[in-house]
């Protein structure tokens, strides 16, 4: 990989792992074994996030926080889905702020 300094237009393929304040784990593509694949350049990334991964090169690791609106943006009421509890598995343990991964439904 290149310096990602002033590379637009290019991909980052790297292993991430997202975890809340509590320390709690969101997600991990450790954990899923597939590395993530991060656009630069397209406005697919808050600037904040984007300006964290230039002038990363390979086999750097490093580390920050970002706020919910430079992460993943500010809870949306229009993205909350109410889903029947017959939906989903008999033995999938489900309570109040657990996240769910809903890739298995496009399957």
């Amino acid at each position: 990989m290149t310096d990602l300094s002033k590379q637009d237009g290019h991909a980052l393929v790297c292993h991430m792992n997202i975890v809340l304040e509590d320390g709690s784990t969101a997600d991990s593509t450790k954990a899923s074994g597939k590395p993530a694949r991060l656009n630069i350049g397209d406005n697919s990334l808050s600037p904040a996030f984007e300006a964290q991964l230039k002038g990363l090169k390979e086999g750097d690791k490093h580390q920050f926080t970002l706020a919910p609106q430079d992460a993943f943006g500010e809870s949306n009421p229009d993205a909350i889905h109410y889903m029947d509890r017959s939906r989903f598995p008999a033995d999938m343990k489900l309570e109040t702020g657990v996240i769910v991964s809903f890739a298995w439904a496009w399957r």
